[in-house]
Parts: structure tokens; sequence; C-alpha cells
């Protein structure tokens, strides 16, 4: 076998693996502890490896922009839920302690007309 018959190495295979950047790595972290922050650096790393093609990550920075984006709409979802189940909650509850102050006040009116009458 000659030398010619060897496969030969491309370019790219020769090249050192580019490194990830930065934005790209605090997106996927900020993914599970504050989703839409995650969001915002994971577009925005995207932005920067587009602009710049020296820098690598860029499955990273997709990974972290969706995942922040899905649990950013998990937490809307979330938000909204438990808003829907509150909000008739907190107008009861008022409602029963307009009824609670009512009743109190009586008692008291009540206890000051039997003491001076």
């Amino acid at each position: 076998m000659s030398d010619q018959d060897a496969p030969s190495l491309s370019d790219s295979a020769l090249r050192e693996p580019l490194k990830p950047s930065g934005l790209a790595i605090a997106s996927l972290i900020c993914a599970f502890l504050i989703p839409p922050l995650g969001l915002v650096l994971g577009l925005l790393a995207l932005r920067s490896i587009k602009s710049n093609p020296a820098t690598g990550g860029k499955g990273i920075a997709v990974a972290g922009a969706v995942v922040s984006g899905v649990f950013t709409l998990m937490l809307v979802g979330l938000t909204g839920l438990i808003a829907a189940v509150a909000i008739p909650n907190i107008a009861k509850a008022r409602k029963d302690a307009q009824v609670n102050a009512c009743k109190t006040n009586l008692r008291t009116i009540e206890m000051a007309i039997q003491e001076w009458a």
C-alpha cells in the first residue's frame, strides 16, 4: 500500500475544536435556575456565535434557549393556574373577614347596651 492510497485527513479533522461561548454555557445553566434569563442569554449566544464563526457552542446555546423557553412557558402557565385558583379564594376571604368584623362590632354594641341599660 503506497502513500497515495492512504486516506488523507481534511483540514477540518486537523482543526482544534472550537471553544464554546461563555454565553451559551451560561444560558444552559440559567435555563434551570432562572428560565427567562437563560432564554435571553441563549439568544444572545446564538447571535454572537453567528457573527463570530471562531466561537463554538452553537448546540449548547440552542439547548439553553429551548430548555429555557419550555421552562418559561411552564412558569407562566403555573403562575396563571395559581392566580386562577387564588383570586376567587382571596375575594371569599375578604368577604368573610368583613362579615367577622361586622359580627364583632355588633357584639361590642350589644355588650355596651347591656352594660348601660
